[in-house]
């Protein structure tokens, strides 16, 4: 098993295996070093030395088929290849969220759309064809095969900023319905659902009562808490019950679940805290990262956490979305790298594990367009956070910076 493993403590006598990950940026920052994807290969090599066995990272839709039906652009294809084949010799599966609606297949209505000289333009609108969208999905699950940890589908789609529809959970299922099928035909890797903002259990029985069972393997969630601690109940949470709440709102969506007669496993594809001058300080950050990878040993319904995010994408101190990093904008280590590191390898990683390769790449990523944090209401006040010491894997490399949106 190409994964780091947590094992469930004596809460529950659990012997599951838990995979903790941690979300990367490889194709939206692909251009951004020299050469090309230099950098993408360095966060790899990073979270693989933090004791990483699989993360998270987007593929555009878009971006692999921008201009028409079945016109897949060869070039972002390669990006893709090298990205799965990097990953693999440092022994991570890359799990793969894949949105963003080209705009010759967008819903969106025409005022957004304007001819389609921008291919992305109507990106978070549903497509008018799910079809299109599993005809995408099955030339990926084919090409790539057990090389991925699985196929997440699509992003949020309980925010409009990534999934603008007047009926958000029932065109979410068509849309699963439809790529599901074709995924499984061709691959055995796992397929996400999912992938719900907070731990909104409210939508989540939306999506059963549209149709989801049986149409995915695994459901996700994202269950930030805030500037909460992930310990912190419901009824103290930011919204005042489990949808905002990690330690409450994680088992509430499993009683969903449950109440639907769905035993499926859980995988917790986001969380996180910054440490933007609204956040959270770094210590606590550190702390927090700590308590929710050991918080998840409890659920043995919880496959996997993947932590959000491996560095901060930008400078700006009063920005929430640029500041959730293991990993300042400068590539310089935060405690919670340390926090990261320690839950992630102390169990697995032996002397004998072949640690990778350090490539040391002058770059200036920025994200593309469309890669949104969730918005964090105001708290906590930054202050100086310590540098990550050594542990039972190798002392990470400081990384190049990380360029401003």
């Amino acid at each position: 098993m190409l994964a780091t493993v947590l094992y469930a403590g004596s809460a529950t006598g659990a012997s599951a295996q838990q995979v903790a990950g941690v979300n990367v940026n490889t194709l939206d920052i692909w251009n951004s070093s020299s050469p090309p994807g230099g950098y993408a290969y360095l966060q790899l090599e990073y979270a693989a030395i933090l004791g990483a066995r699989e993360v998270r990272t987007a593929i555009r839709w878009n971006q692999l088929e921008p201009n028409a039906q079945g016109a897949y652009d060869p070039a972002y294809l390669s990006e893709i290849d090298q990205v799965v084949g990097w990953a693999n010799s440092l022994g991570i599966k890359p799990l793969f969220v894949v949105l963003g609606t080209p705009c010759w297949a967008s819903s969106a209505p025409a005022a957004i759309t304007q001819g389609c000289a921008d291919t992305s333009a109507g990106d978070g609108y549903p497509p008018t064809d799910d079809r299109y969208f599993a005809e995408a999905m099955s030339l990926l699950a084919q090409r790539y095969g057990a090389n991925v940890a699985g196929w997440e589908i699509w992003n949020e789609p309980n925010l409009g900023y990534f999934w603008n529809s007047s009926d958000p959970a029932g065109d979410y299922v068509k849309l699963i319905q439809a790529a599901y099928p074709a995924i499984k035909q061709v691959s055995s890797a796992p397929v996400l659902g999912g992938a719900v903002s907070l731990s909104d259990y409210d939508f989540v029985n939306a999506l059963y009562a549209d149709g989801i069972e049986g149409n995915f393997d695994a459901l996700s969630i994202h269950p930030y808490s805030f500037n909460d601690s992930p310990l912190t109940p419901g009824t103290l949470s930011y919204y005042g019950g489990p949808a905002s709440s990690f330690s409450d709102g994680v088992p509430a969506v499993h009683d969903v679940m449950l109440r639907h007669g769905d035993s499926r496993q859980m995988w917790l594809t986001e969380f996180g805290w910054p440490t933007s001058s609204n956040g959270v300080d770094p210590a606590t950050q550190a702390t927090y990262v700590s308590e929710a990878y050991t918080q998840m040993q409890a659920w043995p319904y919880v496959q996997a956490g993947f932590y959000y995010e491996l560095q901060d994408s930008g400078t700006d101190p009063a920005d929430s979305q640029q500041n959730y990093g293991l990993l300042r904008n400068d590539g310089s280590q935060k405690p919670s790298a340390a926090a990261f590191q320690q839950m992630a390898t102390a169990t697995t990683v032996s002397a004998s594990s072949p640690a990778p390769s350090h490539t040391t790449i002058a770059a200036a990523p920025a994200r593309t367009t469309g890669s949104a944090a969730p918005s964090q209401p105001p708290g906590g006040v930054p202050t100086a956070g310590a540098s990550v010491t050594s542990g039972s894997a190798r002392h990470p490399p400081r990384l190049p910076r990380h360029a401003a949106d």
